[in-house]
């Protein structure tokens, strides 16, 4: 509903006598009030006074004698908290996750200078290298689902956030926390994070290490997603953050919440944000309505604060960052403050900007707006505020601004025009509080919570306080030049938006389909025609853009992608948005199956993980190889992994239909038999003791190419188990071992097998063996194929384990 206007504007601004510029202040002036927003997830200590909101509003509404028809809608934080999904990891084990540690930063990497003006440094990103992530571990609960854990931990950070590339956990949960799963808990982050293409970064956990959990949704081997970096926060400590990196003047930053009884102080810094780029600086934002009070998640800036997606992609912004109570001014920075509590959202998306660089020193050219517009990728989980916006702005005219100077809390400042710079910009003297390095992009207000511009540039430099300063002129970008700019998104009517998704459809395949090819060409249309006529913006398979996956109002996209499938079921998610500023989007989700015929039998390949040889005890050991072949052709067959001369006969032999092949060794480690028909292979160990008498003997056959095992072992009996492992890979793999205790614990170790190459080794020379009696299960896996074959000694004596295995 629109408010009515029973005031004489003219009086007011005498600039606006005539009849269309009286319509253009009512349009642009009194249709944009302030508004709140109900966020979840609400800090207990983000607070606002019922009885002091009230008044605000009946004085901003009382202003000039506008009535509005109907006030926009306060938030006030309910006292019930809402529940977290918490990671389970965290609460599986009290002993910390696996660590991997970065060193400190070296004081010539701290001293990095910011090359853009009013900016100043709060981090820095560091690469993570690729061994990281392989120090993680799996471990797994009662009910047999694994989790995998790492702990990240930076020398000297006062917070850390991941950078994540190649995301894709489809149903799978990924988290991030302090250590304790409960208290600052970010997440669960699924499919491929929120941008929907699997690199984002996440918000910051304060502390000097970050824990991250992952929750596969079946088990697998291999991550579905990398970090690439981190960002490290070092500005102060957890429960004293430092003003900057050096001392310097803040007796002139005022605190806001001292002004907080001044209901449009109050309102505004509800609507300001703290911004931190992940290239290392920080600034201010503000939260700014549309015409329609949408919700929209729009946030201005400056353009100087944020000129890439990638910035705006990388953006942290931080709600309520404010004192719990009036300490006056920022002297000293003598008080206590817990960063846990603060609302956090990461990720932007820049849909406007503005701003021209001089040649040298990163100086700002003011022959253009200095701007960026944004809408945030999430719904704030806190109490905050949309500000209204409004102009002109005259000279003499008394202006008010919250911010966040030096990486400090809410500080106000109130302010003169003194003057009018070009067309773009206005000249404003502080004389109360101030604004400084860290202040860029912050709003600055009439009393009626309207927006008249965004601060751009200062006269002080970095390394001297504003508070020392002389002059305390500041340069503003005028609001009347950003609005013609963004006005697509402010002023789009309400009932004509587009809100109806596209017309999505899958030509190609079907839900439930078998196919036998591994690769495929997934094929459809998008459309928007009779849905709005915005046209087709993406249409995504599986988080990947499509081929030809646009169209323009009515038309259709004919859009195709080709890629692997999975031997097995394989989930297919196509997504289709269209061209409206709402990016409506419509989702379809079909199942394919793979399934790959197996050839015919036309040869054998088999591997033996461990041949025995040698001498130990007065007892030597010695290995036969037997093979079979039972066909009707011969079948030419050749034995690898040994050298030629651990052979009894030459290595490659021809074995004649319905014969029987029996070659002995000398030697040790793995070998492999392959021969161009089925035929049948075994391999029998033998233990001679020191009077030529057999002592003991086992016979074991081929082990197959496996990714899982899994062997009883019972302890407290004397009984030892062997184990063989062997990679027939060119490669390294990574093997993990774990055993199951009787009484429901969990251990686990990684073995690295270079490649052709084997592991030996007795179970409990692995993992310690519980010493009471009991039946415990041993397990062997890995995301890389591998061959494994067991013995159960009893002293000297030996037998045959058999794994249960799966491909």
């Amino acid at each position: 509903m629109r408010p009515r206007i029973h005031c004489d504007i003219s009086r007011r601004f005498p600039s606006l006598a005539s009849p269309m510029s009286v319509q253009h202040d009512i349009r642009f002036f009194a249709d944009l009030p302030f508004r709140t927003v109900s966020g979840m997830a609400i800090s207990p200590t983000v607070r606002l006074d019922m009885k002091r909101t009230t008044i605000a509003i009946l004085i901003l509404s009382c202003v000039c004698g506008y009535a509005f028809a109907q006030t926009p809608a306060l938030y006030v934080p309910s006292t019930t908290s809402v529940a977290k999904e918490l990671p389970p990891a965290a609460i599986l084990t009290g002993s910390p996750p696996p660590e991997f540690r970065l060193p400190l930063f070296s004081s010539e990497q701290r001293a990095v200078t910011e090359p853009i003006v009013q900016r100043p440094r709060v981090g820095m990103n560091r690469p993570l290298l690729g061994d990281a992530l392989k120090i993680g571990e799996w471990i797994k609960d009662a009910g047999g689902q694994v989790h995998w854990r790492l702990r990240i931990k930076a020398e000297g950070a006062t917070g850390i956030r991941i950078h994540f590339a190649y995301f894709s956990v489809g149903s799978g949960k990924v988290w991030i926390h302090d250590g304790t799963g409960i208290d600052q808990v970010f997440g669960p982050y699924t499919g491929k994070g929120w941008f929907g293409d699997g690199e984002f970064w996440t918000e910051m956990v304060f502390g000097d290490f970050i824990d991250l959990e992952y929750s596969p949704e079946k088990p697998i081997e291999v991550l579905p997603f990398q970090i690439t970096e981190i960002f490290q926060y070092w500005i102060g400590t957890l429960d004293k953050p430092a003003v900057s990196m050096d001392s310097i003047a803040t007796d002139c930053f005022l605190d806001a919440v001292c002004y907080d009884n001044r209901p449009y102080i109050h309102s505004e810094a509800l609507a300001t944000v703290y911004l931190m780029m992940p290239d290392g600086f920080a600034c201010t934002g503000t939260m700014i309505n549309d015409r329609n009070s949408a919700n929209s998640r729009y946030l201005l800036t400056a353009g100087h604060c944020i000129n890439s997606e990638s910035n705006a992609r990388g953006l942290l912004v931080v709600f309520a960052y404010n004192t719990d109570s009036c300490i006056g001014n920022f002297a000293g920075w003598g008080y206590q403050l817990n960063p846990r509590r603060l609302p956090q959202v990461s990720g932007a998306t820049l849909l406007k900007w503005s701003v021209h660089f001089g040649s040298s020193s990163g100086t700002l050219v003011f022959d253009a707006p200095d701007f960026a517009f944004l809408q945030l990728s999430q719904q704030p989980p806190a109490a905050f505020i949309y500000s209204g916006w409004s102009w002109p702005t005259n000279i003499g005219e008394t202006l008010y601004s919250v911010s966040h100077p030096r990486n400090l809390p809410n500080a106000y400042a109130r302010g003169l025009v003194t003057a009018n710079l070009v067309d773009d910009f206005f000249l404003t003297s502080m004389v109360e509080g101030r604004a400084d390095h860290g202040s860029s992009g912050s709003g600055i207000f009439d009393g009626n919570v309207h927006l008249r511009g965004v601060l751009s540039a200062g006269s002080n430099k970095a390394n001297v306080s504003a508070c020392t300063e002389s002059s305390n002129e500041h340069s503003f970008t005028r609001f009347s030049s950003i609005y013609p700019q963004i006005s697509q998104w402010l002023d789009k009517d309400s009932t004509s938006l587009d809100k109806t998704p596209p017309q999505l459809t899958i030509t190609s395949h079907y839900d439930g389909q078998t196919v036998s090819g591994a690769p495929i060409t997934l094929s459809g249309t998008g459309t928007d025609a009779g849905l709005g006529d915005s046209g087709i913006s993406s249409v995504t398979v599986n988080g990947i853009r499509a081929n030809a996956d646009t169209s323009s109002s009515a038309n259709t996209a004919n859009w195709s992608r080709t890629f692997l499938l999975s031997n097995g079921a394989n989930t297919i998610t196509v997504i289709a948005k269209d061209n409206s500023s709402n990016q409506n989007a419509t989702m379809v989700t079909i199942t394919i199956n793979l399934s790959i015929p197996p050839p015919p039998p036309t040869s054998t390949y088999h591997v033996f993980p461990q041949v025995v040889d040698g001498q130990s005890g007065g007892f030597s050991y010695i290995s036969l190889i037997t093979i079979t072949n039972l066909t009707g052709v011969s079948a030419s067959c050749s034995l690898s992994g040994l050298p030629v001369s651990r052979f009894t006969l030459e290595p490659i032999q021809t074995i004649p239909s319905n014969s029987t092949l029996v070659n002995g060794t000398s030697g040790k480690g793995f070998f492999t038999l392959y021969c161009s028909q089925p035929v049948q292979a075994s391999l029998s160990y033998f233990s001679i003791g020191p009077d030529d008498t057999t002592f003991s003997m086992a016979t074991v056959f081929s082990a197959p190419p496996i990714t899982y095992a899994t062997i009883p072992v019972f302890s407290g009996i004397g009984w030892r188990y062997g184990i063989a492992i062997a990679n027939t890979n060119a490669s390294t793999i990574s093997v993990n071992l774990y055993l199951n205790t009787s009484k429901g614990q969990l251990m686990s170790t990684t073995v690295q097998i270079a490649g052709r190459s084997q592991y030996v080794g007795f179970v409990d020379q692995l993992l310690n063996l519980p010493s009471a009696a009991g039946l415990n299960i041993f397990e062997v896996t890995s995301a890389s194929p591998f061959s494994v074959t067991a013995l159960l000694f009893d002293g000297a004596v030996f037998t045959t384990i058999v794994p249960a295995t799966r491909p």
